[in-house]
């Protein structure tokens, strides 16, 4: 769809949303899936993994393996990261 949506605005002449301040929600809307992605993936309590986002909505945030789920977790996690996705 979003093919289909970027192809008629610039057919129209109309500005793109791929802007910062949509994209910077989405992502941040992306990644709280990641959590339930990650579920199945074993690890110890405490492993930490970073997600790096780059480009025009750059960030990031860290996993964190807690008892037998994962957690999303902000910047200053405070933890040493054991994994790192891109």
């Amino acid at each position: 769809m979003q093919v289909s949506h970027t192809m008629v605005r610039r057919a129209v002449g109309a500005r793109s949303i791929a802007v910062r301040r949509y994209l910077k929600r989405v992502i941040e809307t992306l990644m709280r899936v990641l959590p339930h992605w990650y579920a199945p993936v074993a690890a110890p309590e405490g492993s930490t993994i970073e997600n790096r986002v780059s480009g025009g909505s750059q960030g990031f945030g860290h996993l964190v393996r807690e008892q037998s789920a994962w957690r999303l977790a902000g910047r200053g996690s405070g933890r040493r990261r054991t994994g790192e996705a891109r």
